[in-house]
């Protein structure tokens, strides 16, 4: 299970950002230092797949983490 996304008794979640410590509101992916260092168009893809199916949110958020962490 990835632990960046279970809910702290604070609700909230680790930003998915190796190296950061914040922790951010559930519904959000990660702080916005961290999103923003995620490429646009892979930003519209997972805010698009939340509305689908599950297999393909996971997949995209996946990009966004591998995205996020090399940058």
């Amino acid at each position: 299970m990835d632990e960046t996304r279970v809910a702290g008794d604070d609700g909230k979640h680790k930003c998915p950002y190796k190296p950061c410590e914040r922790r951010v509101r559930m519904e959000l992916f990660a702080c916005r230092a961290h999103w923003m260092k995620v490429p646009a168009a892979l930003r519209s893809e997972l805010y698009a797949a939340v509305q689908g199916d599950i297999g393909t949110y996971l997949e995209v958020r996946a990009e966004c983490v591998e995205a996020m962490n090399r940058r």
